[in-house]
């Protein structure tokens, strides 16, 4: 009992300490159907003396993500219904515990040795919110007050759905994926748990980026492995003998066919052969399972 008390007030510090390095970056003020106003804020972790909300606690936090000041929304909250009218919607920016940075609908505003001083131009807006997705950090700064209400529901779409993300370099599928997974893994929104989840990469810079942001987002016991070392561990489960890789490095002329635009069409032809493969043989087997082959057909429909 001693050590789980021990391990539940480490767990505590942690959360306080990490509070205070940034409490919140969000806040959302609503002008509620029956005329009273309700206000909390969203952060990464949840203080109920604050008033903080975890960004993970749907659909609450939806409210921040879904909306811009002054849109009425609808939303079922608590298994209750709520609408009313965003009133005030801010996010903010924080450096070390303080606060540095305010965006409001008429303007962003950053502090500066004098004081605040008003963003004047889109350059400088975006020169100010680039800084928090450099492409040389170690792992991923905190970027979820720059969530877009699109991203917001690819994150938290339903658990039972595979969710596909396409893009370009830079265009922020990592991003995205590593919230699904954080919002996955948060009591209450999935069966999903640490032990069982395993995040697959392609090559090494990656897995140590995604091992390194995994703890900075809360999530812990989930391991990251490259696609080779994931598949090698397989192999070597089921396969006496030596591996041995055939290519080391990527031969120039499967650069060439990977990177050119036919790679596509060529791509779309093989699967459509294989499902046609796949649905003969299934339909052949279950010939006279009726009942089977129309769940098979509409799940592919």
């Amino acid at each position: 009992v001693a050590h789980k008390v021990s391990d539940i007030r480490k767990e505590s510090d942690s959360v306080i300490e990490e509070l205070l390095e940034e409490p919140y970056f969000g806040r959302v003020v609503t002008a509620e159907e029956d005329g009273g106003e309700v206000s909390f804020k969203i952060g990464k972790k949840s203080n109920i003396e604050a008033g903080i909300v975890d960004w993970r606690n749907g659909p609450i936090s939806g409210l921040f993500f879904n909306y811009k000041q002054g849109e009425e929304f609808f939303e079922t909250i608590n298994e209750r219904e709520r609408c009313g009218r965003i009133k005030i919607r801010r996010t903010y920016k924080t450096d070390k515990g303080i606060l540095i940075q305010i965006s409001t609908p008429s303007g962003v505003f950053r502090r500066v040795e004098s004081g605040w001083m008003k963003l004047e131009t889109e350059e400088e807006i975006a020169a100010h919110r680039s800084r928090g997705l450099q492409s040389n950090e170690k792992r991923l700064p905190n970027i979820l007050s720059l969530i877009t209400n699109e991203q917001f529901e690819m994150i938290t779409t339903d658990p039972k759905m595979p969710v596909i993300i396409q893009g370009s370099a830079g265009s922020g599928k990592t991003t995205v994926a590593l919230h699904r997974l954080g919002w996955l893994l948060h009591e209450g929104n999935s069966h999903a748990r640490a032990e069982n989840t395993r995040v697959i990469v392609m090559n090494k810079s990656l897995q140590i980026y995604v091992s390194s942001t995994l703890p900075s987002m809360g999530i812990k016991g989930v391991d990251a492995v490259t696609f080779n070392s994931w598949a090698l561990s397989i192999i070597r489960h089921t396969v006496k003998g030596k591996v041995f890789f055939k290519y080391k490095e990527l031969p120039e002329f499967v650069e060439k066919i990977k990177f050119s635009n036919g790679i596509l069409g060529a791509l779309s032809h093989f699967v459509n052969q294989k499902v046609l493969s796949v649905d003969g043989a299934i339909s052949k087997e279950f010939s006279n399972k009726e009942k089977l082959l129309a769940i098979w057909k509409g799940s592919h429909s």
